[in-house]
């Protein structure tokens, strides 16, 4: 899998989440990984909280099967993806009561290929 694909994908995701959010785009394996986070500003006490570390994983399969498919395929993967993050964003509560000195909770969210194909 390129960097193209994979600064592809976190562009999808970019505009889906809070402005001013934090990304980080890794390949862990063959798998594609978007670790998403952002200031939640919902404690006077600790303005700098992040919220929960969301990660969007797309198995290296489902990657290459994505890399195989004719412009318009891929163009419906991108709005499933697109699509799938939004419903799991507007179901997620980004809050949590992990002390300041240790790393926020992650939560994963696997784009197989029943989401990108739905």
């Amino acid at each position: 899998m390129n960097d193209d694909l994979r600064y592809h994908w976190a562009g999808l995701l970019k505009p889906i989440f809070p402005d001013e959010s934090y990304f980080k785009v890794e390949k862990k394996a063959s798998d594609f990984k978007v670790r998403i986070s952002w200031k939640i500003l919902n404690d006077a006490d600790r303005p700098s909280k992040i919220s929960k570390i969301i990660t969007v994983l797309i198995p290296a399969e489902v990657a290459d099967d994505y890399s195989n498919k004719n412009e318009t395929q891929q163009q419906s993967d991108d709005t499933n993806l697109q699509d799938f993050v939004r419903n799991k964003l507007s179901n997620h509560d980004p809050d949590h009561e992990r002390p300041g000195d240790q790393q926020p909770p992650e939560v994963e969210w696997i784009a197989s290929s029943n989401v990108l194909n739905s």
